[in-house]
């Protein structure tokens, strides 16, 4: 076992290959979901930040299992906004 199950929860996710599709809509905008896997649950998104080449998205409520090397797709409604690819789930990120 490399970690429990409640060890898997993170409120912070760390994204590579970051794309934006909506240019018009602001990285700040509220309201803004983000899903780290087709069956979980969405979570809301309370910042994106730019950190050198990659985004750090913060939580309002830690998702389970940001694994790395899965996608993270953002949503607005059912807009997709952009997304990247997992490089760090963790608070440590």
């Amino acid at each position: 076992t490399v970690a429990s199950h409640d060890q898997l929860y993170t409120s912070r996710i760390l994204l590579s290959n970051f794309i934006w599709r909506e240019s018009s809509i602001p990285l700040d905008t509220p309201g803004m979901i983000v899903k780290v896997r087709y069956k979980a649950a969405p979570a809301e998104v309370k910042r994106i930040s730019q950190t050198g080449d990659f985004y750090l998205l913060e939580l309002a409520n830690p998702v389970w299992a940001a694994t790395p090397g899965q996608a993270a797709v953002i949503y607005l409604g059912d807009t997709v906004l952009g997304g990247g690819t997992i490089e760090h789930g963790g608070d440590a990120a």
